[in-house]
């Protein structure tokens, strides 16, 4: 199956995707900062608290990243708010993006068994395209990486549905085979230039938990 005949169905979604992601813009803003600035601005005891009684993990499986945070915090801090931050980043930056809107927002699994609280993070690889388009200034850019996203989002669906398959057809298994090369192509542009910072928000404020390289 050709390039084409499917990057054909995929620009259907592509202005949809670049409306979306124009209007992630704002909600990116303010959002990047560096490693160094949020120690300048945190509060001693609650960055030791985060330090101490927090662990990040994670693992790449099937084009997606997984993460998992384990924290006790609420023991100290029993009163606190708790939301969990994944920003965006090309390697070596000092700025992240966060990304929202719609299905693109990573909803965290969260678990508390009496003080333990374990927090399961899962999203495609191609969030990086995503935050790249975020900060793109050219037109030319912008649309690479709008329609790289539409592009992977639609290979990994149907990856995600024929993996498991065990008697797939002939035309199932030229699908498969086409949209794994496709992602692979796109998924060695991403890997070694794609870093993810963790943080847990206390109280509306972010303390990164750990950098992560992909």
């Amino acid at each position: 199956m050709s390039k084409k005949i499917l990057h054909f169905f995929a620009s259907i979604f592509i202005v949809v995707l670049s409306l979306c992601a124009a209007s992630c813009v704002d909600d990116y803003e303010g959002q990047g900062s560096s490693d160094s600035k949020d120690k300048q601005d945190e509060k001693p005891d609650i960055a030791t608290i985060v330090n101490s009684c927090s662990s990040c993990s994670s693992s790449y499986v099937d084009y997606h990243v997984n993460i998992t945070i384990d924290h006790t915090i609420l023991s100290k801090l029993p009163n606190a708010q708790l939301t969990y931050v994944v920003g965006h980043a090309e390697r070596g930056s000092s700025t992240c993006q966060v990304i929202s809107g719609g299905n693109y927002t990573i909803i965290p699994t969260v678990t508390t068994t009496g003080n333990r609280t374990s927090v399961k993070i899962k999203f495609p690889f191609y969030y990086y395209f995503m935050a790249k388009r975020a900060e793109a200034t050219s037109y030319v850019d912008k649309e690479y990486y709008s329609n790289a996203t539409v592009d992977c989002e639609m290979y990994l669906a149907s990856y995600m549905a024929l993996k498991d398959k065990s008697n797939m057809s002939a035309s199932e298994r030229d699908l498969y085979n086409a949209v794994k090369r496709y992602l692979n192509d796109y998924q060695n542009e991403v890997r070694g230039s794609y870093t993810v910072w963790v943080y847990i928000s206390i109280d509306g404020k972010n303390y990164l938990v750990k950098s992560i390289n992909i």
